[in-house]
């Protein structure tokens, strides 16, 4: 599937709108909860999807959306919660970088994306076995052009519009977690 890079910060602005609407339909609110990642934590609100077993905190920064996931069930307010994956599109433009991507199909189909780079013990796994063990999970792979012409292998998290999208989501971090699992191991 050949996609594009949606890169004005209206259309980003408007797809992470979305994702954060499917996110929270039917979540808890859990203040002050404390995602750690590499160098430190944060304190924020994360959203607890108990039927799909994951949470998100979400943050903007400078440039890019924070999106961060997981997998346990938030302790309360001050708890620690381990990051499985983040998925963080830039604000504008295209930043190769940053694991997350927003991208559309021909047909104006909005999707949300991930790079393959998730990080395992304070090192990056690489890319090509990240998408290699997603394969025999059903996930689609694109190629997704941006608007210098460059393209890059992305893999697909869902339709931002489509209503099973929540469940699209929580099936990446679900394999994402397992994949990190299979690494340590």
């Amino acid at each position: 599937m050949q996609l594009q890079d949606v890169h004005r910060k209206r259309a980003v602005d408007e797809a992470i709108r979305k994702v954060l609407r499917a996110v929270r339909s039917g979540a808890t609110r859990v203040p002050g909860c404390r995602p750690g990642f590499q160098g430190g934590h944060l304190e924020d609100t994360a959203w607890w999807r108990p039927d799909l077993g994951i949470w998100c905190v979400y943050v903007l920064l400078d440039n890019r959306h924070w999106l961060a996931f997981g997998t346990t069930a938030p302790a309360g307010p001050g708890a620690t919660m381990p990051i499985t994956c983040e998925i963080n599109p830039p604000v504008v433009g295209v930043n190769r970088r940053c694991s997350g991507l927003v991208a559309k199909r021909e047909d104006g189909t909005v999707f949300l994306c991930h790079s393959g780079r998730i990080n395992v013990t304070r090192r990056k796994a690489n890319s090509p076995s990240f998408h290699e063990y997603l394969r025999g999970r059903k996930f689609r792979r694109a190629s997704s052009t941006g608007p210098d012409g460059r393209s890059r292998d992305v893999v697909i998290v869902g339709a931002v519009e489509d209503p099973g999208f929540a469940g699209d989501l929580a099936r990446f971090v679900q394999a994402a977690d397992g994949y990190k699992a299979s690494v340590r191991a």
